[in-house]
């Protein structure tokens, strides 16, 4: 069976550019839409079998947001939504780091490390898995599964899903920058209408002289 993203490189670099282009024009109400559908055009055009967003945070750990699953694949969202504890000590230092993890064969890691475990368990031979820093901060991650054994990382393919992973990335931190502003200015505006029930008038001998009706003491 021919690998889909050898076969035809260029159409791949196309959908790529699209879905990047799509992404610009993601807000608040269709981001998590928008999301799904970007994992869903990757996993079909480079024929993974599962594509995945994590968020991460130090106090809850790793939850996933967002999963795309090829028919006959098992979703693993439902069971993968964090905790603080490291289950997978080498890939969270690894991404902590801000080092992309790539795993062309899970025969190649140690049979009782528990990140082969992981693999085994759930049917994957090859991984792929980006994370997202904001800055030296990590701060989410994407992954792409494949159960088939011939999966080779290319340079050139990591360096596609890299680019809408970091695409992803800055429509996260828009939307969180989003939420932060508004809660802000629900914040001032609340204050500055409780300001009349604030206000009080002080004559110079120390005495009330004006006060909102049911605040006087």
């Amino acid at each position: 069976q021919p690998d889909p993203v050898t076969a035809q490189p260029a159409r791949v670099e196309f959908r790529v550019v699209e879905l990047m282009n799509r992404l610009l024009d993601v807000t608040p109400d269709t981001l998590d839409a928008e999301i799904d559908a970007v994992l869903a055009t990757l996993g079909q055009t480079y024929g993974f079998a599962r594509t995945f967003l994590f968020r991460y945070a130090p106090a809850t750990g790793y939850t996933n947001t967002h999963e795309w699953v090829a028919p006959g694949v098992k979703p693993l969202k439902p069971v993968m939504q964090g905790g603080p504890q490291v289950v997978r000590p080498a890939w969270h230092q690894a991404f902590l780091a801000g080092q992309t993890v790539a795993i062309p064969d899970r025969n190649a890691l140690p049979k009782d490390s528990p990140e082969y475990r992981f693999l085994a368990e759930n049917g994957v031979h090859s991984t792929l898995m980006v994370p997202l820093c904001d800055g030296n901060r990590f701060f989410a991650l994407i992954g792409f599964d494949c159960g088939r054994t011939d999966r080779t990382w290319q340079q050139d393919v990591v360096f596609l899903l890299t680019s809408v992973g970091r695409a992803i990335l800055s429509v996260l931190l828009r939307d969180k920058a989003a939420s932060a502003e508004a809660a802000s200015r629900s914040h001032l505006q609340a204050t500055l209408q409780a300001l009349p029930d604030l206000v009080i008038e002080i004559s110079p001998s120390g005495e009330i002289v004006a006060c909102p009706g049911d605040k006087l003491p």
